[in-house]
């Protein structure tokens, strides 16, 4: 798999970091895993390491758009508030923007940032 999934039981958060090359469907796959992980234990915060992920093909901007718009039916009425890492590749970074834009305008309560550990402690702090 291109990810890895972290559970922090102290701060009762999961983390998962992307390696390189993604297909669309393993992104939509690690995010289906990670909710599911979420309800099973009742987390309610997520950290998303996709500095070094790359989407691999062009996913079409329908495809994109259906995948911030499903995070708020696919998390099933768990609340769940997630901090993103933005991509250092530029075409990656512009998609995942417009996909948690859609999911934000959706009313999942997201946030992209520039740096991990900022990411943490927005999340550490229940998204302040």
């Amino acid at each position: 798999m291109p990810y890895e999934i972290t559970v922090d039981e102290p701060h009762a958060s999961v983390e998962i970091r992307f390696h390189g090359e993604t297909r669309h469907s393993e992104h939509i796959a690690a995010r289906d895993e990670l909710l599911k992980i979420c309800r099973d234990r009742g987390i309610e915060r997520i950290l998303v390491d996709a500095r070094e992920i790359e989407i691999r093909g062009e996913p079409s901007m329908m495809e994109i758009f259906d995948f911030g718009a499903s995070w708020v039916e696919k998390k099933q009425g768990t609340r769940v508030l997630l901090a993103g890492v933005f991509p250092r590749d530029a075409r990656t970074r512009g998609e995942l923007i417009f996909g948690d834009t859609v999911a934000l305008n959706r009313g999942f309560y997201t946030r992209g940032f520039q740096d991990i550990e900022e990411a943490r402690r927005w999340l550490r702090h229940g998204g302040k």
